[in-house]
């Protein structure tokens, strides 16, 4: 891994190789439309993991996880609570930058492939 220095691109090759490797095992009729297909569900993978990560990044959950502890702690009513509110972690924390970037770029990389790869099947 080194020997690579940009691991977007290697990751990106990585996973059109994939979906080239699940064309040739999953397609009885090999065609350009099918590759078209599994490379857009793969799209389509990519895009709900990046939004659901983009969601929990801008914090939209710290809000519920931290009412939740709450009643959890009035509801027990004990001095030793298992999970500190002020020490806690947050799910907005849990989400790494550098993760975040790299699925977000799979995701724009491999929708400009499949709008690249459908404009040369349409023309």
């Amino acid at each position: 891994m080194s020997i690579i220095k940009n691991k977007n691109l290697f990751y990106l090759v990585v996973s059109i190789l994939i979906s080239f490797i699940l064309f040739l095992l999953f397609t009885t009729n090999y065609s350009f439309v099918n590759y078209l297909n599994i490379l857009f569900y793969q799209f389509l993978i990519y895009l709900s993991f990046c939004l659901s990560l983009f969601i929990i990044k801008n914090r939209f959950f710290d809000g519920i996880t931290y009412g939740l502890r709450r009643f959890r702690r009035l509801i027990t009513r004990s001095d030793d609570s298992f999970i500190p509110t002020n020490e806690s972690t947050v799910p907005s924390e849990k989400v790494s930058q550098l993760f975040y970037q790299l699925v977000m770029f799979q995701t724009i990389a491999l929708f400009i492939t499949v709008v690249i790869l459908h404009l040369i099947y349409f023309l």
